[in-house]
């Protein structure tokens, strides 16, 4: 078990060693011909580069309530992310890679997000449009209180679009199917797997500040109860270069069979909130 947790946390934080080692990469304007960073897609290989990218420390806290629990918990990680938007013509995509590994009073604690889809824009203006794009999504949040996960082997956005440089406004929702996913909270236990998700959220970002936030509703009819569990999220980011400070704020709710009950199976209404801050070095 310690190795494992070892080399997770050797292949969470090598590539973000790697990053902080690198040199900042240029300030190009996108209006400029003669700016192949941003223009000509050349900055999707600077996963590790890429403005906005945090690697340092989170503390985060969660509390689980429900079923005749009310419990919270703290703990602290390490935590690297990067997430990039990016619009070529018509051509436009978005990648998103999350890790986080520490731990706390609930034991080991860990969390990974990743996205990444690619899609056509209409040409509105030169700078927005209507987008769709489709790609693989999933996510991952663990430790001995919570555990909640979600793969999406092909989730679809839908929506629009506005992306100037370093402003971003996008607004859109999400769908697709579950392939595998869980959520237990304390004793009780969800299935999702089979399910579907049809998500909301909103995009905004500056030079200096990042603010995102979304609604979910994944319906799990294939496993009791067949109630729907809904999430909420939330981040808002400030980047005083070299420093970045990032908040962010999930809630979940949801049913699930406690078993080994005496008669029927009770099906409780769960709820976790979590909360993180992070602080470290962005480009």
């Amino acid at each position: 078990m310690r190795f494992a947790t070892f080399s997770a946390w050797l292949l969470l934080v090598l590539p973000a060693l790697a990053h902080a080692q690198a040199q900042p990469t240029r300030v190009c304007n996108p209006k400029k011909t003669d700016c192949g960073c941003e223009r000509n897609w050349g900055c999707w290989e600077l996963v590790y580069t890429t403005k906005g990218t945090l690697l340092g420390f989170q503390g985060s806290s969660l509390h689980v309530s429900g079923g005749g629990h009310d419990r919270f918990d703290a703990a602290g990680l390490t935590v690297y992310a990067t997430e990039h938007y990016g619009t070529h013509r018509n051509l436009t995509g978005h990648f998103l890679t999350y890790g986080a590994l520490g731990g706390g009073s609930a034991s080991t604690e860990g969390q990974l997000r990743a996205a990444l889809d690619f899609g056509f824009r209409s040409s509105l203006t030169a700078t927005s449009g209507f987008f769709l794009r489709s790609g693989p999504s999933g996510m991952l949040l663990g430790n001995q209180r919570l555990q909640l996960s979600l793969f999406q082997p092909l989730e679809s956005r839908l929506g629009y679009q506005l992306l100037d440089g370093d402003r971003l406004f996008e607004l859109g929702v999400t769908f697709g199917p579950v392939l595998v996913g869980r959520y237990d909270a304390e004793e009780s236990r969800r299935n999702l797997n089979g399910s579907s998700q049809l998500r909301s959220y909103a995009a905004l970002r500056f030079a200096r500040v990042r603010f995102e936030i979304s609604t979910a509703t994944i319906r799990a009819t294939g496993s009791a109860p067949s109630s729907a569990l809904s999430l909420a999220r939330g981040g808002l980011c400030w980047y005083p270069r070299p420093l970045a400070v990032c908040g962010e704020a999930l809630y979940v709710t949801g049913a699930g069979t406690v078993h080994g009950a005496a008669l029927a199976p009770p099906h409780p209404t769960m709820h976790a909130f979590y909360s993180g801050l992070s602080v470290g070095l962005t480009p």
